[in-house]
């Protein structure tokens, strides 16, 4: 096992001696960290209790580490990967595998909630610098500093998208003389880059293959725009895979994109131009099925978009809600001839959301002219069923105005 001296500290960086044994040589290598983080994460210093502090995070998600390793026998690479064990154990389990003549040393390891995204992060930001990989994808050609302040990037950035607040100064400190990332969040820039290789925008020649290949990048990186999602689903729609293009869509409304609901409402009733006409069975009793099908799947995606659609923040370039009634008319238009009751709750209680954004307008006339139409849209549609829907939200439905007319 390799054994460690710990040097004196230079400003805020420590320097580490490893002495390995190898035969009859020994080996010294030198590795960079920056003190607090090896008096937290380094593995030439006691580590009781962290890996229980790591792991305590949601069930649902792959708590675990991201590592850096470096083997003599490597000296241009380090291996960078995730486990859900201690790094310890998986750099053991590495070094007795057949063929490596050395040991593997943990230079480094961050400690993630969700370890499967904070991989794909730092390999997509290893990618987007142009770090050279290995032929087997397990090995980056990157001297260890530099692989260590990636994924100490990695947990500045990823943990900034689920905290608030100033950071703590051990955090701070961290940051200096370590390059961050642009102001957009990375999934951000790739899908740019994807839109550029997509359409030929500027001088870059048209890929749509590279394109594909950037936005699934920015959906392993979290991306949170339907724009994304939807790109996907044209290109593989495009090449006649509509079932995948799809899935994609779906995959993004259960990751709480929920633009990707409208989306998938627009395919099933044949608005999306990429995607054509869903159903296309010459036999009629089977194409009225395919019909029906898209319909009620259609009338699903809408429910799930207008129940967990944020009126406030879906849009904010049209505060007024435009493309938010737009799309609440398809809806309405959609279920008119048979409102079912789930539908019927859904829209009354958006509505009555919507209604209270609409009365937070500064122009008076523009204000009262939406909300007068938001009332026509749904009191109408409220009437063919109305002991279906529960008493306490009948508000935009007409009962207040049918009362006051009695």
């Amino acid at each position: 096992m390799p054994r460690a001296q710990n040097g004196g500290v230079v400003g805020r960086m420590v320097w580490l001696r490893l002495t390995l044994p190898t035969r009859d040589v020994k080996i010294r290598v030198r590795a960079v960290i920056p003190a607090y983080r090896a008096t937290k994460h380094s593995p030439f210093v006691t580590q009781q209790g962290l890996h229980g502090q790591c792991i305590g995070g949601e069930s649902n998600m792959a708590q675990g580490f991201v590592y850096v390793f470096m083997n003599p026998a490597f000296p241009d690479h380090v291996k960078i990967g995730k486990t859900t064990r201690a790094p310890e154990d998986r750099a053991k389990e590495l070094s007795g595998a057949t063929g490596v003549p050395t040991p593997f040393v943990v230079a480094y390891y961050g400690c993630f909630p969700d370890c499967d995204r904070a991989e794909s992060y730092v390999h997509a930001l290893l990618e987007r610098r142009g770090v050279a990989r290995t032929s087997n994808r397990e090995f980056f050609a990157i001297s260890v500093r530099d692989a260590i302040a990636v994924v100490m990037e990695a947990e500045a950035a990823l943990q900034s998208t689920v905290t608030t607040g100033d950071s703590d100064s051990d955090t701070a400190e961290a940051s200096d003389g370590i390059q961050t990332l642009e102001d957009a969040p990375l999934w951000e820039q790739l899908s740019r880059e994807a839109d550029d290789y997509r359409f030929g925008l500027g001088d870059v020649i048209q890929d749509e293959d590279r394109a594909m290949a950037l936005y699934k990048q920015a959906v392993q990186l979290g991306a949170r725009d339907e724009a994304v999602f939807t790109a996907l689903a044209e290109l593989h729609a495009a090449r006649g895979n509509d079932e995948e293009g799809i899935r994609w869509l779906m995959q993004g409304g259960e990751n709480g994109v929920v633009g990707c609901w409208a989306e998938l409402a627009l395919i099933y009733t044949g608005e999306n131009t990429y995607f054509g006409t869903r159903a296309t069975a010459t036999d009629i009793d089977i194409l009225k099925a395919s019909l029906e099908r898209d319909a009620e799947n259609a009338r699903k995606a809408w429910r799930r978009f207008f129940r967990s659609v944020n009126h406030a923040t879906f849009d904010p370039d049209y505060p007024g809600g435009d493309r938010l009634y737009a799309m609440l008319r398809r809806y309405v238009a959609l279920i008119r001839n048979y409102p079912l009751p789930s539908d019927l709750d859904v829209i009354q209680s958006f509505a009555d959301r919507f209604a209270e954004s609409i009365e937070g307008l500064p122009d008076e006339a523009d204000r009262d002219s939406r909300l007068t139409q938001l009332r026509s849209l749904v009191a109408g549609l409220s009437q063919e069923r109305p002991v279906d829907l529960p008493r306490r939200r009948r508000r935009w439905f007409g009962w207040r105005a049918s009362r006051d007319k009695g």
